[in-house]
């Protein structure tokens, strides 16, 4: 699935862009085997383009689908026994096996609210047991998050990943939830083991389900409202910011010009520039003879 475009027939490009590639459903095709979603795929690329979503968008959405009914077919699964279990336990055993795909199987909620809305899901299984409070609080709290806020399956499943956790640290011996245990410190203590050795991204996830999942047990009269706004926000870290060179790494790069030339003057009008100047490489990219004051020396309206 490393080509977005093998699921496309038909279509016209420009560049790596699909131009009107999803306004013909029939002319659009997957050409991988979508399984019981086969049908499905044309009906959702439909729907998207009746509603002006951009090509791009129609497409992760078509793939998603796609990657959906693989999946099914793999499982021997038809439409009639897809639910939001089953959905679930697609993204969280595909995340697994390949991390790459996590970002990917966001837009499979997107795919399961399209089939929710159109009738195609059955029906959530009514088992009729006896939950334990934590169980039951979590489940009250998922279907909070699915019907009042619309969340897909991959934020549900994380929301129960963080709720199962955190009811640890609440209930008592025979299974009852002591909510008076809940404060400030025990939230933050509570989210620091929770994110240790975790992305920022995922530090930040976790900390907003936490700071939703207080919200919500405060609404409920369980905790005291300030205790969600007392929980942190992680540090975003960025790790990847560029380093600028050193000295003896410019002087090398000047080194290697040949000032001889109309090409390598030009290379080194750049070097000095983006080195002495501290001039943009769009800046420079852009820049033009008018945009070059020779009686003044100095450069103006750069432009990127």
């Amino acid at each position: 699935m490393d080509d977005p475009m093998q699921y496309f027939e038909g279509s016209s490009m420009v560049g790596n862009t699909p131009t009107g590639a999803c306004s013909r459903p029939e002319r659009v095709w997957a050409r991988l085997q979508a399984g019981p979603l086969a049908a499905i795929v044309e009906e959702l690329i439909q729907g998207l383009s009746d509603q002006r979503y951009a090509p791009t968008t129609q497409m992760n959405l078509a793939r998603a689908a796609v990657r959906l009914g693989g999946w099914m077919l793999a499982e021997n699964l038809i439409l009639d026994n897809l639910d939001q279990v089953c959905v679930m336990r697609m993204v969280q055993e595909d995340n697994a096996r390949a991390p790459k795909h996590c970002s990917a199987n966001q837009n499979v909620s997107a795919v399961f609210r399209f089939l929710n809305e159109t009738g195609d899901l059955r029906p959530e299984r009514v088992i009729h047991t006896e939950l334990r409070p934590a169980q039951a609080c979590l489940d009250a709290w998922v279907q909070y998050l699915e019907v009042e806020q619309g969340q897909g399956a991959s934020w549900l499943g994380k929301a129960r990943k963080v709720g199962e956790a955190f009811f640890k640290l609440i209930e008592g011996p025979s299974g009852e939830l002591c909510w008076e245990r809940v404060d400030v410190a025990v939230a933050n203590d509570f989210l620091q083991r929770a994110v240790a050795g975790y992305s920022s991204s995922t530090a930040q996830s976790t900390a907003a389900l936490l700071r939703g999942f207080l919200s919500w047990a405060a609404a409920n009269g369980w905790v005291n409202s300030g205790v969600a706004f007392g929980v942190l926000s992680p540090r975003r870290i960025r790790s990847d910011l560029p380093k600028g060179l050193n000295s003896s790494e410019v002087a090398a790069l000047k080194s290697a010009v040949d000032l001889q030339s109309r090409t390598g003057r030009r290379d080194m009008a750049v070097i000095v520039m983006l080195a002495r100047l501290g001039v943009r490489a769009g800046e420079v990219a852009g820049l033009t003879l008018e945009d070059i004051n020779w009686r003044d020396p100095s450069l103006q309206a750069l432009r990127l």
